[in-house]
């Protein structure tokens, strides 16, 4: 998201808007690189505390603090924007008793879910119908659809939420994101019929989900190598808790494919790492910048091993609108998306035929450019949040209760 909203910032700046980033101020704030080309921000610092766990005072002191940093706003014509649940009760603190409009981009299907159970990953999916927070957001999901500020990035996201907290948000059109072309090299795509070496490209983090993802690729590449005595190397470059890496490197034992960690990309080098593949294969925003360079793309879901299944692959100039890998979480609703296939499928056609590869390129390109224009996007955004009519006055803002801030304050003890 910080990317998102480096480029929004960008092109509100360019349509001459008045732009406050709300943020900390450490010296890895990835802000202050993405937008170190951009004079005309004001960057308003607040604490590194998480508001979940503030008391009502401390709370107060926060929202003061940053007020006194925003003196001389016009807040009746301001609007807060941003991205996560944590960081839409910051600015419900900070605008408290404002005449300021709050927009929520929603960024993932389990982006407020995940604040909710203490458990793994893989119980995030089950409802704490019990839970304070539950309830909480249920109301405040509902606050935000009535006051038009919801942006939905998916339908996955949309559908997910009326699932999850049991409600019937009215149907919508959902817009999706903004893709822009990176810096650095372009390149003409092209492959002959006689190929025999193929490069596979993954770009993205290391987490739960996307491990498993990677992990399958690998396995479905042994597949065909060892099958049609092919030779591939399989670049795998990204990023992640180096409980994540280590758990890829235990799991992925290459045999028939040749695998490469690359680490994390530099945005202005990945067109040249692009040009450098025959097929890229990720999720989310970063699937959608490999095709629309041109290199063709197949879009993998996030997977688990209760959910994994086999049908869990599209090309990306055949996915919906704003799907960034999205068919776990319509398995989990039981609604299976029906444009996916396995990816040994999707793999061997193109292996067969390599030719295929130029008209997929061209699809993929043309694709991104038509369904997610950076400016006709951002200004659908733009749009969306001036129309917010969702104020923080009459709803107080959440915190953890007694038992869960004081387990954080046992568990950061020994964490020592």
């Amino acid at each position: 998201m910080e990317v998102l909203f480096s480029g929004y910032i960008k092109y509100l700046v360019s349509k001459n808007y008045n732009v406050y980033l709300i943020t900390i101020n450490t010296p890895n704030n990835i802000y202050f690189k993405l937008l170190e080309d951009i004079d005309n921000i004001k960057y308003i610092f607040r604490s590194q505390d998480n508001i979940l766990y503030m008391s009502s005072k401390n709370r107060t002191i926060e929202r003061n603090n940053v007020r006194m940093q925003l003196q001389g706003l016009d807040y009746q014509n301001t609007f807060g924007v941003c991205g996560y649940f944590r960081d839409l009760l910051i600015l419900m603190n900070i605008f408290h008793n404002t005449e300021t409009k709050i927009t929520l981009i929603w960024p993932h299907p389990l982006d407020w879910t995940n604040y909710i159970s203490f458990k793994h990953k893989q119980y995030y999916f089950k409802r704490e119908k019990n839970s304070s927070l539950y309830k909480y957001q249920k109301l405040l999901l509902a606050k935000l659809d009535q006051n038009n500020a919801s942006y939905y990035t998916s339908y996955a996201i949309f559908d997910y939420n009326n699932w999850y907290y049991e409600t019937a948000l009215p149907e919508r059109k959902i817009e999706g994101l903004p893709i822009q072309k990176n810096a650095g090299v372009s390149f003409n795509y092209y492959r002959d019929e006689w190929k025999k070496e193929w490069s596979i490209l993954w770009v993205g983090r290391f987490d739960y989900y996307k491990n498993d993802a990677i992990c399958k690729i690998f396995e479905t590449l042994e597949i065909i190598a060892a099958q049609k005595n092919i030779k591939f190397t399989f670049n795998i470059a990204g990023y992640g808790p180096d409980s994540f890496v280590a758990d890829l490197h235990n799991r992925i034992k290459p045999t028939n494919v040749k695998v490469n960690y690359l680490g994390a990309i530099p945005p202005t080098e990945l067109n040249t790492y692009f040009s450098q593949n025959d097929i890229g294969i990720g999720m989310g925003v970063t699937v959608k910048q490999m095709g629309f360079a041109g290199l063709p793309s197949i879009l993998i879901d996030s997977l688990s091993e209760r959910y994994e299944g086999e049908n869990n692959c599209t090309w990306v100039f055949d996915i919906d609108t704003g799907d960034d890998g999205d068919g776990l979480y319509y398995q989990v609703m039981k609604k299976p998306l029906k444009n996916r296939k396995p990816l040994l499928e999707l793999l061997c056609e193109v292996v067969d035929h390599p030719s295929l590869l130029n008209e997929y390129s061209k699809k993929c390109k043309e694709y991104i450019e038509k369904n997610y224009s950076y400016d006709k996007q951002y200004d659908i955004i733009t749009k969306r949040v001036l129309s917010s009519t969702f104020d923080s006055s009459k709803i107080e803002i959440y915190h953890y209760g007694f038992l869960r801030t004081n387990l954080r304050k046992i568990k950061r003890l020994f964490s020592f």
